[in-house]
């Protein structure tokens, strides 16, 4: 969009500032949605293929499968959500039944038994999950929509997403130790079964309470009004205008190579601990996937206030082309990591590509909201979870194929589950290679089209002129 020539002239509005309340509130909601997005990606792996025997190629197709499923239902939440009339609004009552859905099925996920076979497994996990990611698209796509509703100026934007990104990354610790509590003593079993009952049992107990904090926050009376919703309904302008919306389309390529390449080998890191760099001793390893995910954490929170702060100076789209490149800096750092003597070195990536996926997490929405400012301004409608939804279903279409060509890749280097520790000389070399080179392949692609994103902060501040204006 092009800033008329009087645009400068104009007072951009003063942002009412938002509460306290409203920003722990809703970035509290984002524990749920982080443990349900990254819970079967962090433990399904290994509790599948390192604990029950499961080829990775399988499970790997089996969450490919599923983020194509998740991408199906996304887009139908986000259009019911925009329609539906209600006294609590467009959002809430599709987040209690979202939130309920993930708290009771989450524990559901991992009491697969061994005695199973393989195939049997495979067919559990994926019943299971379809049901799962329903819950999790009634809750995620009206939950993130919220938050673009929340915050109207530019920068508090960014700040709104700061604050739910930190309680998101704060709350991944919780997964990371998922597996060695799993393995505790207190459970008297040293396959961590029976632990790993207990402790999703807790995980789902934190995703209900949690999703259902969003519902604390006041109603806009306006979002429930049948007007909006008639409005809506009666202008022709559906998905088609949306995607069209060239920087829409830039954003998506941004964030959908991103998260192609981060999650490219995301199994790779995992085996390589377990069987390289610990010989097959699972539990012991399970001890640095705990710190390695602290790490992780510590780094994400202790980053969150720099990105939101360093993109009030360089603008949204420089802050997040230099997320990318610390990403694929870490990842580079994978050739050398991994040390049978030196078991905690493969926590040094961490510093540098927890901070540029906090990054994402930050100024990808924020991005997106300005998107839907510029797409308002053009069609005079508020489709935030329309927005919201296909943001969604292009991030989990990368995860789908980032999942199905990891768990092939992994197989592809010659790694074959049946060996164990034994694998065949130079399959270790192999899996470092690929886990080190093999995201730079999207990461590239993603810095491209970030650079030509062209809302910048005179562009989103102009649009919230006009808004403003049509409003009064």
């Amino acid at each position: 969009m092009q800033i008329p020539p009087d645009a400068e002239k104009a007072e951009p509005p003063r942002p009412e500032p938002l509460s306290l309340r409203n920003k722990f509130t809703y970035g509290g909601g984002q524990v749920a949605d982080s443990l349900g997005l990254n819970g079967v990606k962090q433990i399904g792996n290994t509790f599948y293929v390192v604990m029950l025997g499961v080829s990775p190629a399988w499970i790997g197709t089996i969450l490919a499968f599923i983020r194509i499923w998740d991408a199906i239902t996304d887009p139908l939440v986000g259009r019911i959500s925009d329609r539906l009339v209600s006294r609590h609004g467009r959002r809430k009552p599709l987040i209690l039944a979202g939130a309920l859905a993930m708290g009771i099925l989450f524990p559901v996920l991992w009491m697969a038994s061994p005695e199973w076979s393989a195939e049997a497994k495979t067919i559990y996990f994926t019943c299971v999950l379809l049901i799962f990611y329903v819950g999790y698209s009634l809750y995620s796509v009206p939950f993130q929509a919220m938050g673009i509703e929340l915050a109207q100026d530019y920068h508090q934007r960014t700040g709104i997403q700061a604050f739910r990104t930190f309680f998101g990354a704060s709350s991944n610790i919780i997964l990371w130790w998922a597996l060695p509590l799993a393995f505790h003593s207190v459970f008297n079993d040293d396959s961590g079964l029976t632990g790993m009952i207990w402790v999703s049992s807790g995980v789902g107990g934190i995703i209900l309470l949690s999703g259902l904090l969003p519902l604390l926050i006041p109603t806009d009376k306006k979002e429930a009004s049948a007007d909006l919703i008639s409005k809506v309904k009666s202008v022709r302008a559906g998905w088609r205008t949306v995607v069209c919306n060239r920087s829409f389309r830039l954003l998506l390529g941004t964030m959908g190579c991103t998260f192609l390449g981060i999650n490219l080998v995301y199994g790779i890191s995992g085996l390589l601990n377990v069987y390289y760099v610990f010989g097959g001793d699972v539990k012991s390893s399970m001890i640095v996937t705990g710190w390695y995910g602290t790490s992780w954490t510590i780094a994400s929170v202790a980053a969150t206030p720099v990105i939101a702060k360093f993109s009030r100076v360089t603008g949204k789209r420089l802050g997040l082309a230099l997320c990318i490149l610390s990403i694929a800096s870490g990842s580079l750092l994978n050739l050398w990591v991994f040390n049978p003597e030196m078991h905690y070195l493969q926590l040094i990536p961490v510093a540098l590509i927890s901070p540029g996926v906090a990054g994402l997490w930050i100024l990808g929405p924020s991005m997106m909201a300005d998107v839907s400012d510029d797409d308002c301004v053009q069609y005079g409608l508020r489709r935030e979870a329309t927005f919201t939804s296909i943001y969604g279903w292009v991030q989990k279409l990368s995860l789908s194929a980032s999942f199905a060509l990891s768990g092939y890749i992994t197989v592809a280097t010659g790694f074959d589950v049946k060996l164990a520790a034994d694998q065949a000389e130079g399959v270790y070399d192999t899996m470092r290679l690929c886990l080190a080179l093999a995201p730079l392949i999207a990461l590239g692609p993603a810095l491209y089209f970030v650079l030509r994103y062209p809302i910048t902060e005179e562009v989103a501040r102009e649009n919230r002129r006009i808004l403003e204006e049509q409003a009064n």
